[in-house]
């Protein structure tokens, strides 16, 4: 992910300070402490569409969406984020390097 264009759209720069800070990056925890992240994981399942979810995402009900769940772990293996979010396929692209 382009964590500097992403800054540089919400903020009106792209501050390399406030990149270097990123969450994604550096966790800090509730003493102030700088704690790195230490891994992730994250899981795509495929979920039809309830009512609600498909008026507020305009799709029909039963409508296929995928359902991304994330937990990021600090590198000494605490939760620091979790996500859960919904995407129609059609507006959504999952991209992912392996290796070195």
């Amino acid at each position: 992910m382009d964590w500097a264009r992403i800054l540089a759209y919400v903020t009106g720069t792209a501050d390399q300070e406030l990149l270097a800070q990123n969450e994604y990056l550096v966790a800090e925890n509730p003493c102030g402490q700088k704690q790195g992240v230490g891994r992730a994981e994250e899981r795509i399942t495929a979920v039809p569409a309830d009512a609600v979810v498909a008026a507020r995402l305009a799709v029909e009900p039963g409508a296929p969406l995928l359902m991304i769940t994330r937990t990021v772990f600090d590198t000494k293996g605490r939760s620091v984020e979790h996500l859960t979010a919904l995407y129609p396929p059609e507006r959504h692209q999952y991209s992912v390097s392996l290796g070195p």
